[in-house]
């Protein structure tokens, strides 16, 4: 139905009816986030593009292409906070346009506390309140 739409709109032709379904499906792209060794950490996305979303790790988050740095918060009991920035790359297309991507996966490293109370944190499910 778009298709045609486009077609009936643009009065353009066939070919390059996928370089404009290509462009449109680039808009947003899957970014992996890790913490290896550490599953199950809570992570939080936020930027202007991404607004402030979570994930638990291992996972993925679809997010807008964007010029806009993602800062990256991962928490879990008995470990160190940790973050990180996931900076985009622009590609220069042949029409001038620059396509901001994301890398594909992101891994932060998360360091065990020094002092934990290992038996509160698996029977509470997380910190106190």
């Amino acid at each position: 139905m778009s298709a045609g739409l486009l077609l009936a709109g643009c009065g353009t032709s066939t070919s390059n009816v996928p370089a404009q379904r290509q462009s449109q499906a680039s808009v947003s792209q899957q970014v992996g986030i890790d913490t290896p060794g550490v599953p199950g950490a809570q992570c939080t996305l936020s930027s202007v593009t991404v607004g402030r979303q979570t994930v638990t790790t291992p996972g993925s988050i679809e997010v807008d292409r964007s010029p806009e740095i993602i800062v990256v918060l991962c928490r879990k009991p008995c470990f160190l906070d940790t973050s990180a920035m996931i900076t985009p790359e622009g590609l220069r297309k042949p029409d001038g346009s620059v396509v901001y991507g994301y890398p594909a996966e992101t891994a932060l490293t998360m360091r065990p506390a020094k002092s934990c109370d290992a038996t509160a944190s698996r029977a509470g499910g997380g910190a106190a309140p």
